[in-house]
């Protein structure tokens, strides 16, 4: 049994029957730094396949992956203003088939009573 890498997600399998899982973007029995159970504790993002060895980030290439919380705060206003924005085209686009339906319900009475009136 084989332990595998997937170069394209990061994610590792343990104890697997490598024709499974070809290479690539898997792996074979790559080498772990220090170990595969230290790099199994670090979430796949953090991970990266580096001249050959597999090991978690270093703080600061992990921090470069990593929003600020500025960046984080800006990116929350951008999806509430594109929510906001969906809303009222959304409400804009009920208000317009509202009247688009009223018009062809009054269009639709006006017909009725020209069918009742001489």
């Amino acid at each position: 049994m084989a332990n595998v890498f997937n170069t394209l997600t990061g994610a590792i399998r343990t104890s697997v029957n490598t024709p499974d899982f070809p290479d690539p973007p898997w792996l074979h029995d790559p080498t772990f730094s220090p170990n595969v159970r230290t790099v199994l504790n670090v979430p796949a993002r953090f991970r990266i396949f580096d001249a050959g060895v597999v090991r978690a980030m270093t703080r600061p290439e992990a921090d470069a992956l990593t929003p600020t919380a500025g960046e984080r705060d800006a990116k929350i206003g951008e999806l509430a203003a594109a929510t906001d924005e969906r809303q009222r085209l959304t409400d804009a686009e009920y208000a317009t088939k509202k009247t688009s339906a009223e018009t062809a319900a009054t269009i639709g009475d006006l017909n009725a009573i020209g069918d009742i009136v001489p």
